[in-house]
């Protein structure tokens, strides 16, 4: 029972849609038209046309026909549009195929032409030119070793023999020499035909030998002056012994003012002497020489007022020297 009535009710429902959509097809293909609508309606007086059955007694009345309305106003014929003016296309210009160039027949001669034409040679690329190598900077040259006159061993210059106990001290001293490191030592200038007068004065040389004197790098370092500040002289007189002996190799520093009393290298107008010297003011020095004898070498003061500039100049002061004593 149950199936028969949803069946009743599906066949139902699927007429409903049925008619509902033949309806729907109707009105698309015959749309309903509404009635027209009437604008302007007139009424005309049938008795003024003397019609039978109008009012006034029948009689018609000599009146004149009823004006007819003013004719609406008819609108305006619409104005001509001018068409759009076709703008004027330019033709493209025409590109003319360029000539292709024509090949001559190459006639080829059996006999050997009195001309002939040299055929041009490739011409070689250019090389590219090799860069110049940088040149090694040259090193400066090492300062040159002393020369040691050795002594050989086992005997000394007069040839006696040596003493058993000092034997192991001075045996193989070439060899011992050689195996030295030299960078230890630094050369100093040795004016050698320079000397200082300990003395009555000393003419000065335009010329100068100059040879070099080889020393301990620490022995500067001891001093507390760079070896290119030094120099060494010569001393000749006695009137500095015994401090300075005659012959003897002084070591200065170059120093062009007075630093504090002690020895010195200086130029008194015409003369190089080596002598003690004490600033007594700031004007005058005192002249002094170690010799004590004081007849031959009296001490003097010397006025640098008395002087011009040029007449006094310092050149060093005493470091160190050596010499030979007898």
């Amino acid at each position: 029972m149950k199936n028969d009535r949803l069946l009743t009710f599906s066949i139902l429902g699927f007429v409903t849609l049925m008619h509902v959509a033949l309806f729907a097809l109707l009105m698309f293909l015959n749309p309903l038209s509404l009635p027209p609508t009437i604008q302007d309606m007139e009424f005309v007086d049938l008795a003024g046309l003397g019609l039978p059955g109008g009012g006034g007694g029948g009689e018609p009345e000599a009146a004149p026909a009823p004006e007819l309305k003013q004719q609406q106003a008819q609108p305006e014929p619409p104005k001509p549009v001018e068409p759009p003016k076709q703008e004027k296309i330019k033709p493209k210009p025409v590109v003319k195929e360029a000539e292709k160039p024509k090949i001559k027949p190459v006639i080829t001669q059996t006999e050997k032409a009195d001309i002939r034409i040299a055929k041009e040679e490739p011409k070689p690329e250019p090389k590219p030119e090799p860069k110049p190598e940088p040149k090694p900077e040259p090193k400066q040259p090492a300062p040159a070793k002393p020369h040691r006159p050795y002594l050989k061993t086992g005997k000394h210059a007069a040839g006696e023999p040596v003493a058993s106990f000092m034997q192991p001290m001075v045996a193989g001293y070439d060899d011992w020499a050689e195996q030295q490191n030299t960078d230890l030592i630094v050369p100093v200038r040795y004016h050698t035909n320079v000397f200082g007068s300990a003395g009555n004065g000393y003419e000065m040389l335009e010329e100068v030998n100059t040879e070099a004197m080889w020393f301990r790098r620490s022995f500067f370092d001891v001093l507390g002056v760079p070896p290119a500040r030094c120099f060494c002289t010569r001393v000749k007189g006695n009137s500095m012994h015994p401090t300075l002996t005659d012959g003897g190799t002084v070591l200065w520093q170059m120093t062009s003012r007075y630093m504090s009393e002690g020895i010195y290298l200086f130029r008194q107008v015409g003369e190089l002497r080596i002598k003690r010297l004490q600033q007594i003011n700031s004007f005058t020095f005192r002249i002094i020489s170690d010799n004590p004898n004081d007849t031959l070498y009296p001490i003097t003061d010397l006025d640098l007022r008395e002087m011009q500039d040029y007449e006094f100049e310092i050149y060093g002061r005493y470091l160190w020297d050596c010499s030979i004593k007898l």
